[in-house]
């Protein structure tokens, strides 16, 4: 009686496969692992010596006593007086700016513009977490009354920018002020500091 193989049972698996290139990759690493161990055991890397110099070396400075400063004079520290201005008294020029002796027609640019001096005079007074400010226009910087007014009142936003909001304009109260943008809108208008001849 004669009998006969199948060779489907005589071919690996992919199991079988997946375990002999386990097993051969585990023989080469203990290979290399081997090798180097064997190669470190008779011969040992030695860095170069590293030689530093200092090019510069520290200066030490050796005094007989110590430093001491003096002065002539004594120091003086003052901060000059502030500028005031008061209702019902007439705005004058500064003594100390000087006076422009030319002409009109000489106050030109090269072009031949003619330049246009305007003084504003700003009044601050502190209002619910912000300022009310009144400005007074002056045609120039010789005085008198001013030729217009405004009032406004100015706050710091969480961002620190300021927002800013008319309250009148040459004694004339704004209308439709919204009080989410300026708390107590009347007292923040009577703190106005209007021109009074």
């Amino acid at each position: 009686m004669e009998q006969r193989l199948d060779s489907r049972y005589l071919r690996a698996d992919a199991f079988e496969r997946a375990g002999a290139i386990a097993l051969a990759a585990a023989g080469l690493g203990l290979g290399i692992f081997l090798t180097a161990w064997g190669i470190s055991s008779f011969w040992h890397y030695t860095p170069p010596e590293i030689v530093v110099r200092v090019a510069n070396p520290e200066v030490h400075v050796v005094q007989d006593r110590p430093l001491t400063i003096s002065q002539d004079k004594p120091v003086v520290l003052a901060q000059p007086d502030p500028l005031k201005v008061e209702h019902g008294v007439k705005a004058e020029r500064a003594p100390n700016l000087p006076i422009d002796p030319r002409s009109e027609s000489d106050r030109r640019t090269a072009s031949g513009d003619v330049i246009r001096r305007e003084v504003t005079v700003f009044s601050q007074v502190q209002h619910d977490g912000g300022i009310v400010v009144t400005g007074w226009n002056y045609r120039d910087g010789s005085g008198g009354t001013p030729v217009s007014q405004f009032c406004y009142y100015t706050s710091r936003n969480q961002d620190q920018s300021s927002r800013r909001v008319d309250l009148a304009v040459d004694g004339v109260r704004r209308q439709q002020i919204g009080s989410e943008l300026v708390p107590d809108i009347e007292g923040a208008v009577s703190k106005c500091q209007w021109w009074q001849s």
